[in-house]
């Protein structure tokens, strides 16, 4: 496999695209940088929570993709590792939720399925993630939803308190990471995460530590951006990144990625 001399992380919304303010590509500085990344021997690497097949379109320039939140990794279309939730652990959670009557949507990197099908809240809840529905399938689909083999799981529920609960009972299980903009949350396996995704991949590829960057924004950004040696934090970003960024930069719409990579000197104005 390639040697690489770094490795630069990028999440998706908030921090390559804003779904909420209209922004659905990737702007052409920014595409231009990364393929600058590239030719430097940089891996450049998604590192999102969603799941490969409702990822957006974000061209040819990421060579790496860590998905489900660092349940799953791939680098140059080679899956590196994929790990999935004990069935035994799933069914006592799927039979907890549905006994409460909170909707979720079981996921891997080919196919979801949800108990939200069609409604207003499964809706709002992918809207901003996808355009593209058809990788969702109503759970009645399934003959053994348990026997799914699950990544990860995302859970609606509308009640703060509730969703407390479910983040204490099931805390031995799962690492519960709360959505930004919705009462909401990815479920992925106890240890697993962007960060955890991360170490295993530049542990595999033995890329130095010390030559790895991560941009991000949201709750599921926290630990990535403590994992690698250079954390950036987005405009506008969760409060507790202030404490963990090593530098702040601009806005989605101000082309922030591309400017932290000036900022950096991973990339200067003449390639552009």
């Amino acid at each position: 496999m390639k040697k690489y001399s770094g490795a630069v992380f990028f999440d998706i919304d908030g921090t390559l695209i804003e779904t909420k303010r209209g922004i659905d590509t990737i702007s052409e500085n920014t595409r231009r940088a990364i393929a600058s990344l590239n030719k430097k021997g940089y891996l450049t690497c998604i590192a999102s929570g969603r799941t490969r097949n409702y990822l957006p379109v974000l061209g040819d320039v990421f060579e790496g993709y860590i998905t489900c939140n660092g349940a799953v990794a791939e680098v140059d279309g080679k899956i590196l590792f994929e790990k999935f939730v004990e069935p035994e652990v799933l069914k006592h959670f799927m039979k907890y939720m549905d006994t409460h009557g909170f909707g979720y949507i079981l996921e891997n990197s080919e196919q979801c399925f949800t108990t939200l099908a069609g409604n207003r809240t499964f809706q709002g809840l992918t809207g901003r993630l996808s355009k593209n529905y058809d990788c969702f399938y109503p759970i009645t689909d399934l003959t053994e939803p348990e026997s799914f083999r699950v990544c990860k799981l995302q859970i609606a529920c509308d009640d703060e308190i509730e969703f407390k609960r479910i983040q204490t009972l099931f805390a031995k299980d799962f690492e519960i990471t709360p959505h930004r903009y919705e009462i909401a949350a990815d479920v992925a396996p106890r240890g697993t995460s962007k960060a955890s995704g991360i170490q295993e991949l530049i542990k595999y590829l033995e890329i130095p530590k010390e030559n790895t960057y991560a941009f991000g924004d949201d709750y599921n950004d926290l630990q990535m951006l403590q994992t690698v040696a250079h954390g950036i934090a987005m405009t506008p970003h969760v409060p507790p990144l202030d404490d963990i960024a090593e530098y702040v930069t601009g806005t989605v719409e101000e082309e922030g990625v591309f400017h932290g990579l000036l900022h950096y000197g991973l990339i200067s104005q003449k390639e552009m």
